[in-house]
């Protein structure tokens, strides 16, 4: 977007960063995580973030679980080595 300072015009582009979202619920109903998503897209599009919903770990029922399970971690650890630097 150009911006002027002292009638001298200058670009500034900003590398669009990637927003990934982890949350929890302790409940099991269908679409728990509807509200909270659609709040999560939007506070990524407003810090300029690419956010892709199919990206984002998201586990239900947690009130019922002892541990975190096998594919949720490997899901995690997937995303960590595909974003990090």
């Amino acid at each position: 977007m150009p911006v002027t300072l002292g009638g001298e015009e200058k670009k500034y582009y900003h590398e669009k960063k990637k927003g990934l979202f982890f949350s929890t619920a302790g409940s099991d109903y269908g679409d728990i995580f509807c509200s909270v998503l659609t709040g999560v897209k939007h506070f990524f599009n407003t810090i300029n973030a690419e956010f892709d919903i199919n990206e984002s770990i998201l586990l239900k029922n947690c009130d019922y679980i002892d541990t975190i399970p096998s594919d949720i971690l490997e899901s995690c650890h997937m995303l960590g080595k595909k974003y990090s630097i």
